[in-house]
């Protein structure tokens, strides 16, 4: 997906919470986004009362000096 997950409290461009929690019941344990266009940005989602995680990776730009491909 392009945004992630989470922005500035009057910002409302980022992915909801709620899409991660239905990833991780489908078992999904990664994901790639690409809004902050730097590539090697790696963080744990986790949620503490199912103790299921997913792995989020800033995968950079398709376009531009920063991308990753």
């Amino acid at each position: 997906w392009h945004h992630h997950i989470s922005g500035l409290p009057a910002q409302n461009n980022y992915l909801d919470k709620r899409i991660l929690n239905e990833m991780m019941t489908k078992h999904i344990s990664a994901g790639l986004f690409g809004h902050q266009h730097v590539s090697d940005v790696v963080n744990e989602y986790k949620d503490l009362s199912s103790e299921n995680k997913i792995i989020l990776i800033s995968s950079g730009s398709l376009y531009g000096k920063n991308r990753c491909i």
